[in-house]
């Protein structure tokens, strides 16, 4: 991810499209072979042709760390520890246990060290229980960026009613709003670009037998690759669990998306050491809010 990002960043600073660039295969070096990291086919003279492959909101924390200190991982520094300020702030000393957990756990800066996003999915957690708690008006407005802040955070909605059971449409339309800000101009600039690096990379992604998760052991051990379709499977059943257990509030919000989001990377195709720490960062969200959860801001 270092590689791919620090071409996009540069070049978006250059003035290009970040989604049209290209980035070299540093696993094969051979230019007629192609890591299985990436789909087939999209290895051409040693180089991948995709470019950045997340969503807009990560981006745009990867470009000011590239602009402003000549590092995107300076951005992600800041959403993480952007992050563990909003969850002090969510009660006293489990809020702060919380927090602190988040902000000193070693994978932690191993994730930043590589660049991948996942701190900035945290920030966006962090401000939904934050704002939930203060009972404060950006809620929707954070719930929208939470939701398009990576392509597998879709995943979340169900448990929106969790947070806001009044005025639901209202705060939908709002969370919509926020959403559409912050992913129209990149997505817009050249939308097949988008679509090629954002999308298509993650539906063609080939199996990733040295994943960190069930379906990986499962291969490894000499069975079938699973079918694709079975964390989409797993992922509502184990949502319609959580949802029935959960209370209603921040902390059964963000206990939900732990829940829903280690199923799915469980039986997913691919899924690493950032996958689980945002599943930890969640339950920190959740430890977070539920010290007063309920009582009055």
């Amino acid at each position: 991810m270092l590689v791919v990002g620090r071409i996009a960043t540069q070049a978006f600073l250059h003035g290009q499209d970040p989604y049209t660039v290209h980035f070299p295969d540093i696993y094969d070096p051979n230019p007629k072979g192609a890591h299985g990291d990436y789909p087939s086919g999209s290895v051409v003279n040693g180089q991948v042709n995709y470019g950045y492959p997340y969503m807009p909101l990560s981006f745009y924390f990867a470009a000011a760390g590239q602009l402003v200190g000549g590092d995107l991982r300076l951005g992600n520094l800041a959403a993480l520890t952007a992050a563990g300020g909003l969850l002090a702030y969510c009660g006293d000393g489990l809020a702060a246990g919380a927090a602190g957990l988040l902000l000193l756990s070693p994978k932690s800066y191993f994730v930043i060290s590589f660049g991948d996003p996942e701190p900035v999915i945290m920030l966006c957690l962090a401000a939904v229980v934050f704002l939930r708690h203060r009972r404060l008006a950006g809620l929707p407005a954070a719930l929208g960026l939470s939701i398009v802040s990576k392509q597998y955070m879709p995943l979340a909605v169900p448990a929106i009613p969790l947070l806001i059971r009044r005025d639901l449409l209202s705060s939908a339309l709002k969370g919509l709003v926020s959403a559409t800000l912050v992913t129209l101009p990149l997505a817009l600039w050249n939308f097949p670009a988008f679509w090629h690096s954002a999308v298509d990379w993650q539906l063609r992604s080939p199996f990733h037998a040295d994943a960190l998760n069930f379906a990986a052991w499962w291969v490894r051990h000499g069975y079938p690759v699973p079918p694709q379709w079975l964390p989409f499977l797993a992922a509502p059943i184990a949502l319609i669990i959580a949802m029935r257990l959960a209370y209603s509030g921040g902390a059964g919000f963000a206990a939900v998306v732990a829940v829903v989001l280690l199923t799915f990377f469980a039986f997913a195709k691919q899924a690493y050491c950032h996958y689980y720490l945002l599943t930890i960062a969640a339950l920190c969200c959740a430890v977070a809010a539920a010290e007063h959860e309920g009582k009055p801001a």
